[in-house]
């Protein structure tokens, strides 16, 4: 019997609405909270005094965490769980800031509730010796146990400059640690074209590339060599004086169309522009593969440069310097745009915004805030330009940008370098709308579409299993037919970026919503989807062992945990609102035995 159907399907979404690039909606800088809520971000006093260089806040906008690179502080200000000094030792100064190089933060792709912190840092010491730059992950977690997040344990490990449990060094293709002498450690985040993510790190002569997907982070790099003194040129130490010359540092920045690296090297160490070398150069970027090529050296930029961004749409960069008009004579900083699409095209010194003079302050760092826009500080003063936020107007014009100073006064509390934004993960992002001609398949489930439209010779017969998954609307147009005997189920669903690209649309999905699946350790939840009312099935092996479990909503809040020792559980939360969980299951030891999505109906 074939059953002819003559109807159309419109279903709309429920209201997953996530707000752009929420997880940087703070900056905490040490009694000043910058807030980015609003149109205009405000600075909020607070009690802590703890300047962080990485800041991450949950999808409400709320401060989750922030960190120095060396100590880790939840939402309350109070140092995490296993947060005091990650480093544990490796850097030995008076402190921090002149230490660590760089801190950026990245989320775990394969585990919603995990965050990476990378870190380079410099050791001091008051000797005549000169250490190499390190750059070091830490992995912090939130759980049913510690709510507001612990830094996790790595293991022991045996390092040249002392032990620590709570890092581990990034390494080369060859499993080498990198040590970069002579005050580098560039680092940045960028996100990938499978909206997975990029971490990448300048090294010496090499790019390196580290990928952060559904399988966590790669620690193998993506590998792209440069010629000498291209993308590095070494500074020279004076082991007699105990004073280093030549290029300090390295700043990189992935372009937001993400086409291309720029690079930027620079030196602090002397008043003279003669001895204060500093060069830009772009490379070509592969988001697909990770890889950089084709170096070119950027010209007509001036000297003493010292930070910069790119705009928005990735055809002007503006960066900040100090002018001399005499040796060790400091004028006023700058704000200087370059045209990225014509090097012939001379650089422009911005005026103040609805003025005709250049700001009188002396601008030390230029960062984007998490709507796109330029934001200035000021590590110099004057008329206390140093306690206000400032602002690039109208950035994607390189004839009519202009510097918009004090627009938000930082309380009277100074701030200095600004934290690099974290990558976001996009849960809304889908693929294009999927038209069906015919279905060839047995069993498969379409997912992570828009909308998904059946033609008129559409057919499923009694031998097909097909399940369709759209973000906004599935259609099955007139003369769509569908034999009695097939199992069809159609219906409405945010794009899932935690669906691994290798399994969607394969039959690796089959019968993922209606029967048993084997996952981790063997652990079965079933069904799914189901009305709240499901049994987890544990191994054998496991038996007698205390189990935390929790759940999660996709906003990441926690709304169930309980603590179980049985092989099997059994879970009655019917009065959930409907829509899509992530539930886990951890050992008392701390370690995850089992994490699955679930759908209650």
């Amino acid at each position: 019997m074939m059953k002819k159907i003559i109807f159309l399907v419109l279903m709309f979404s429920c209201a997953f609405v996530f707000a752009q690039n929420l997880i940087n909606n703070h900056w905490k800088l040490g009694q000043t909270d910058l807030n980015f809520s609003n149109a205009t971000p405000t600075a909020v006093v607070t009690n802590n005094a703890n300047y962080a260089y990485a800041t991450a806040s949950d999808s409400n906008g709320n401060v989750l965490f922030s960190t120095n690179g060396v100590d880790v502080w939840d939402k309350n200000n109070n140092i995490m769980y296993n947060g005091d000094d990650i480093l544990q030792g490796l850097i030995v100064s008076n402190g921090y800031n002149d230490d660590i190089l760089n801190t950026i933060i990245v989320q775990n792709l394969g585990n919603i509730n995990q965050y990476y912190i990378f870190t380079s840092y410099n050791i001091s010491c008051l000797c005549n010796t000169i250490f190499p730059t390190k750059y070091v992950y830490s992995i912090v977690e939130f759980n049913a146990s510690y709510p507001n997040g612990y830094v996790v344990d790595l293991g022991n490990q045996d390092l040249q400059y002392g032990t620590t449990t709570f890092t581990k060094f990034l390494q080369d293709a060859n499993g080498a640690s990198l040590d970069a002498y002579l005050y580098y450690g560039s680092l940045t985040a960028t996100k990938a074209s499978d909206d997975n993510s990029w971490v990448v790190v300048q090294y010496k002569n090499k790019m390196l590339s580290y990928k952060i997907d559904i399988q966590g982070l790669n620690t193998v790099p993506v590998e792209s060599t440069f010629s000498n003194n291209q993308i590095y040129s070494p500074s020279s130490w004076n082991s007699s004086q105990g004073t280093l010359t030549g290029n300090k540092g390295e700043k990189i920045r992935v372009a937001p169309n993400t086409n291309f690296l720029i690079g930027l090297e620079y030196s602090e160490t002397n008043d003279d522009p003669a001895q204060s070398p500093f060069k830009f150069y772009k490379l070509d970027f592969n988001v697909n593969t990770g890889a950089f090529s084709n170096y070119q050296v950027l010209s007509g930029y001036g000297y003493r440069i010292y930070d910069f961004e790119i705009s928005n749409d990735s055809q002007k960069l503006y960066y900040v310097r100090n002018q001399f008009t005499n040796i060790g004579q400091n004028v006023n900083g700058q704000v200087l745009v370059k045209d990225l699409t014509n090097n012939a095209t001379p650089v422009r010194v911005l005026n103040e915004y609805l003025a005709s003079t250049t700001p009188t302050s002396q601008f030390g760092y230029i960062q984007k805030d998490r709507k796109g826009n330029i934001l200035l500080t000021s590590y110099a003063t004057s008329f206390n330009k140093n306690k206000y936020v400032h602002k690039i107007e109208n950035q994607d014009s390189f004839s009519t940008s202009t510097v918009n100073i004090n627009i938000v006064y930082l309380n009277g509390f100074l701030i200095s370098r600004l934290p690099q934004l974290i990558p976001e993960l996009d849960m809304s992002t889908c693929d294009q709308t999927l038209v069906l001609n015919s279905e060839t398949n047995a069993n498969f489930t379409y997912i992570n579409y828009e909308g998904i439209i059946s033609q008129t010779n559409y057919n499923l017969n009694a031998s097909n299993n097909i399940t369709m998954l759209a973000n906004s609307s599935i259609l099955l147009k007139a003369g769509t037919t569908i034999s009695l005997g097939a199992n069809f189920l159609a219906r409405i669903q945010p794009c899932d970026i935690y669906v691994s690209k290798a399994m969607k649309n394969s039959n690796a999905l089959d019968n993922s919503f209606d029967e048993p699946i084997e996952r981790k350790n063997h652990v079965l939840l079933y069904p799914n989807p189901n009305n709240g009312n499901f049994t987890i099935d544990l191994p054998t092996y496991k038996i007698g062992i205390r189990y935390n479990l929790s759940i999660l909503d996709l906003s990441g809040k926690l709304v169930y945990q309980k603590g179980y020792k049985s092989d099997k559980i059994n879970i009655l939360l019917q009065d959930i609102e409907k829509g899509i969980y992530f539930l886990k299951l951890i050992a008392e030891d701390g370690s995850l035995v089992f994490e699955q999505k679930f759908i209650k109906q």
